[in-house]
């Protein structure tokens, strides 16, 4: 580990003491989870949140189809690649410069 020092106000210490003394951890120890809690909150790792976050955010928009009917007709992975790959055209810029004979799905 690479040791550092930190600057902390006086309530900022007295809180830590007083956590440290609470959970009998030392101060190094409780800076060091918060670090980590830091990096994890920070991270690229946030999959969930962004997640969460997207649900819903077409739900108000009218000038999308209507994906309901679509989904009952696909009843298969392949078949819904395909009616995908064949409503390109009405969603320009959603496959950036690439033409809709350039697309490739795996199925």
């Amino acid at each position: 580990m690479i040791r550092t020092q930190i600057h902390l106000t006086e309530e900022e210490w007295s809180a830590l003491n007083a956590i440290s003394d609470r959970v009998g951890k030392k101060q190094s120890e409780l800076i060091h989870e918060a670090v980590i809690d830091l990096i994890a909150k920070y991270s690229g790792n946030q999959r969930q949140e962004i997640l969460d976050r997207a649900t819903g955010m077409w739900k108000d928009r009218a000038d999308l189809p209507d994906f309901q009917e679509p989904r009952k007709e696909w009843g298969s992975r392949k078949n819904a690649c395909r009616y995908l790959a064949s409503q390109c055209h009405q969603f320009p810029g959603l496959l950036g410069k690439l033409n809709q004979d350039e697309v490739r799905f795996r199925v």
